[in-house]
C-alpha cells in the first residue's frame, strides 16, 4: 500500500529512483502523493499499476505538474475494486493541463464509487484521455478551457446507461456543445447540467 506515503511532504522536490520501483502489486494510491506542493514530475508511462484498487486524492494539490500519462504504456486496468476509486484524484491541481487514462477501463466500477471531484480546481485542463466505460455522475464544471472536441471525446467513452447519471459541465462548457455533440452522451442515457 503507498496510502498517504508522501501526503503532506510539502517541500518534497523529488523522489530519486521512483520510475525504477516494481509497483505492479500496489493497490492502494490514496493520497500518496496529496499536497506536495513542490513534488517535480514523475513518469508513470512505462510503470504497471494494473494492481491499483484506488487512487483517490493521489495527486490532489500537486501544483507543479502539467501532465499525469497514467495510460500511454500502463497495463490495462480490467478489475477495479475501489470504493473511491477516482474521487478527487486530480483536485486542485492547479497547473494541470493533460491527463492520459486511456488504458483504463471503468467497466468494473462499482455503482457505490466516487469520482465526483476527480477534476476539481483544474482550471488549466484543455486535454484529457478519458478512460473508457465510464458509467458515474461526475463533474467537468472546473476544467473550463476543455473544447469542444475534448468534451465530445469524453463523452465518446462512456458507458451507455440506464440509471441517468449525470455529467456536470457548467454553464461556459454547455456553452461551447451543440445540440448534436450534447445528444451523444443523452443518447446514451446520461443527464447533462
Amino acid at each position: 500500500s503507498f496510502h498517504s506515503l508522501f501526503i503532506n511532504c510539502y517541500e518534497l522536490e523529488d523522489i530519486i529512483g521512483f520510475e525504477q520501483l516494481d509497483i505492479s502489486q500496489i493497490r492502494t494510491w490514496q493520497c500518496t502523493f496529496q499536497n506536495c506542493y513542490k513534488l517535480r514530475q514523475l513518469d508513470f508511462s512505462h510503470m504497471n499499476i494494473g494492481k491499483a484498487s484506488t487512487f483517490d486524492s493521489t495527486f490532489r494539490g500537486v501544483d507543479l505538474w502539467t501532465e499525469v500519462d497514467l495510460g500511454s504504456k500502463c497495463a490495462e486496468f480490467t478489475e477495479i475494486r475501489g470504493v473511491d476509486f477516482w474521487g478527487n484524484t486530480f483536485y486542485g491541481s492547479d497547473n494541470l493541463q493533460y491527463v492520459n487514462m486511456s488504458k483504463f477501463s471503468m467497466g468494473n466500477v462499482k455503482a457505490s464509487s466516487s469520482i465526483g471531484g476527480i477534476f476539481g480546481k483544474c482550471a488549466l485542463l484543455t486535454n484529457i484521455e478519458p478512460a473508457s466505460g465510464l458509467k458515474l455522475s461526475h463533474d467537468l464544471s472546473a476544467c473550463v478551457l476543455l473544447s469542444a472536441d475534448e468534451i465530445v471525446q469524453w463523452f465518446n467513452a462512456l458507458a451507455t446507461v440506464t440509471d441517468s447519471p449525470t455529467i456536470t459541465l457548467g454553464e461556459t462548457l454547455l456553452a461551447k456543445l451543440t445540440d448534436e455533440q450534447k445528444a451523444i452522451a443523452i443518447n446514451k442515457g446520461w443527464a447533462l447540467a
